[in-house]
């Protein structure tokens, strides 16, 4: 019988598919102007745009760290 507890994911293939799902909702937000925003409610560019951007900046870094991670496990 497989020891399910004990199995550790080993491939870096994660952070790559992690880091395109921050990329592409990030791009996604950046041109209809909107996004979920923090607390769970959209946040709109023209109507909150401290929470917008900031959101935005978020998803945009975990993206960096998430591909840069990625690249730095491959190599």
């Amino acid at each position: 019988m497989p020891d399910w507890y004990s199995r550790q994911i080993n491939s870096p293939y994660y952070f790559l598919i992690f880091g395109v799902i921050f990329f592409f909702a990030a791009v996604v937000s950046t041109f209809t102007g909107k996004t979920f925003g923090p607390y769970g409610v959209w946040a709109y560019r023209a109507k909150k745009p401290w929470d917008f951007w900031g959101t935005v900046a978020i998803y945009y870094l975990s993206a960096f760290f998430f591909i840069g991670t990625f690249l730095y496990k491959v190599n």
